[in-house]
């Protein structure tokens, strides 16, 4: 799972390091590292959508700290308003509360509009990236940063690699991938 995470990987190794790997890829031939390496913007970001974005009009008027400090709490009902925040901060807190359940992870992680920064607080996240279904719902996520999604294309299972293979909305180079690992996998 670490190197998945190229992001970090280029803090670690340098850029000038990474760059050697990378052009070693192309001449080897090794195309999904190639693409992994490569790093193409996700095919829909925040940016484009925030008018999209679910508000919420009790928590919106809620300083930063405030909500930090509700997503350590244990009320269900604030927990499960405060799984459509933007802030990664927030997330953040919320992954690390006992109370939250794989299936409010899977609602964060499913969110669209959703910023990179999040999808990546939960791939970085031990206890919920361990889980298939966490893995999924980024990988299907059009908003996951494209390295993260080229990296856990590798766990999916073949019925959901024929999904990824025909799923519109999300990047191109992350069909390629799957359909490539289903020619591999004979699927």
């Amino acid at each position: 799972m670490s190197l998945i995470d190229i992001f970090t990987l280029t803090q670690l190794l340098g850029y000038g390091r990474m760059s050697q790997i990378y052009i070693l890829s192309r001449e080897k031939g090794y195309d999904s590292v190639t693409r992994l390496l490569s790093r193409p913007p996700p095919k829909k970001e925040l940016k484009d959508y925030e008018a999209d974005l679910m508000r919420d009009p009790d928590t919106e008027v809620v300083t930063l700290g405030v909500r930090k400090s509700l997503a350590r709490g244990s009320k269900k009902n604030i927990l499960d308003r405060l799984v459509h925040d933007q802030d990664p901060q927030v997330i953040g807190n919320l992954l690390n509360n006992p109370k939250v359940t794989e299936k409010e992870v899977i609602k964060i992680a499913s969110q669209r509009p959703v910023s990179g920064e999040i999808l990546r607080i939960i791939f970085k996240n031990s206890k919920w990236i361990s889980r298939y279904s966490i893995k999924k719902a980024l990988v299907l996520n059009p908003f996951t940063p494209t390295d993260i999604s080229l990296g856990l294309i590798n766990f999916m299972l073949v019925q959901d690699l024929r999904q990824i293979s025909t799923e519109d909305s999300i990047h191109p180079d992350i069909i390629k991938a799957a359909i490539d690992l289903l020619e591999r996998k004979g699927g």
